[in-house]
């Protein structure tokens, strides 16, 4: 089994803090980044495809198609998570009560929000973390950016 199958799980977290704080359609988002998450490194586990890219839909493979299609349906959710995460954290900020507590919360929601971007992009640019050549590697990697999302998202709630 894959890393990213088993750090998808920390997704249910968000999903579940999200409920409790009443931001219903936060957690449904974060329900849906879950599946989709799980789904996508479950197939690309299965199938031993670590590149997705449009030459998935010419080979017209079942396992294939959904891999490409599932790509995409966790791209959409993960975007729309992080809009509704940016979403919730403006609200609260114009709402802030400024404590050291919420000043806090803003340095680790910027600074997991940075880590993310510079260990997937940085990575993807330079072949390198979450885009290592060793798929072991890369899977640690992106197992990373799966903890620290879910971490930044949990400031977010704590705002």
């Amino acid at each position: 089994m894959t890393w990213c199958i088993l750090s998808s799980a920390v997704f249910i977290t968000n999903c579940i803090g999200a409920y409790l704080y009443g931001e219903y359609i936060y957690s449904a988002l974060w329900g849906g980044l879950w599946a989709s998450s799980l789904l996508f490194h479950s197939l690309r586990w299965y199938t031993d495809i670590h590149i997705v890219d449009t030459s998935l839909i010419q080979t017209k493979q079942l396992t294939h198609l959904l891999l490409y299609a599932s790509f995409w349906f966790d791209k959409i959710f993960l975007y729309l998570v992080v809009f509704s995460g940016f979403c919730i954290t403006c609200k609260k900020i114009c709402d802030i009560r400024r404590t050291i507590q919420d000043a806090i919360c803003c340095c680790f929601i910027v600074s997991t929000f940075i880590l993310t971007i510079l260990l997937y992009y940085y990575g993807y640019i330079r072949n390198t973390f979450s885009f290592h050549p060793d798929h072991e590697i890369a899977d640690k990697w992106h197992s990373m950016v799966h903890y620290i999302g879910s971490f930044g998202h949990h400031c977010i709630l704590l705002l």
